[in-house]
């Protein structure tokens, strides 16, 4: 529920199991945080740090959030390294941003794949901490970069290839990317690399088509057109 501040309510009805495991987790993070010399993250395991005696001030409906997002953050990096998970696509927020604008040269937003829009400064404070993955676009809405420890590969090249394509690449077809798989223009088994240039969304039916008829096209930095 969007509430009249900006903030975001969310209610689930759980079984008793299942509110059992999520109360579990959220208490066991909850606890109040002093503050340490180490940094300002309470949930760090601060080696080396000393407590500095100044009291965790966050309410104890603040702690329990902070939990459970990062029960949240911490659940998606797992499941975005683990190939046996199943899931419709990447697990981790990604958040797209024009350059001029994630560096203050002109006004404007990020946002994210669901159309959520957040400000540059609260996308430069995620991204530090890397609970995003921040994409950057050049000036033709290009993907600059994904990520901030590895570069256009695994989860980084998807968002990428999401970002320009939006959609299946196949004349006609507007099915959305999280039914989507990224096809290897050039067969990988013929050489063809594992990078944006050589990458389109296709959808289930049109992936088995394009091979099946062994259809081509050709990639630019803004899109892709079938031959």
């Amino acid at each position: 529920m969007d509430l009249p501040n900006g903030m975001t309510r969310l209610v689930a009805d759980l079984g008793p199991l299942h509110a059992a495991q999520v109360r579990h987790a959220i208490d066991a993070l909850s606890a109040p945080a002093p503050g340490n010399t180490c940094c300002g993250e309470v949930f760090h395991r601060h080696y080396g740090g000393e407590r500095t005696g100044n009291p965790d001030d966050r309410t104890p409906g603040k702690r329990r959030a902070d939990a459970f997002m990062l029960l949240v953050t911490r659940g998606a990096d797992q499941i975005d390294t683990d190939g046996a998970v199943v899931s419709s696509g990447q697990a981790k927020l990604v958040v797209t941003i024009d350059h001029d604008v994630l560096t203050g040269h002109t006004p404007g937003f990020g946002r994210t794949e669901a159309g959520t829009s957040l400000s540059p400064h609260h996308i430069r404070q995620l991204a530090c901490d890397a609970d995003i993955l921040p994409m950057i676009l050049g000036s033709d809405s290009e993907p600059l970069d994904v990520g901030r420890k590895q570069r256009l590969v695994t989860g980084g090249l998807r968002a990428a290839v999401i970002e320009r394509d939006r959609h299946c690449t196949y004349p006609g077809c507007a099915r959305p990317p999280s039914w989507c798989h990224v096809h290897h223009i050039m067969p990988w088994h013929n050489g063809g690399e594992t990078s944006l240039t050589n990458s389109a969304l296709l959808c289930q039916t049109h992936h088995t088509t394009v091979h099946r008829e062994k259809h081509t096209a050709t990639v630019s930095r803004s899109g892709v057109s079938r031959d």
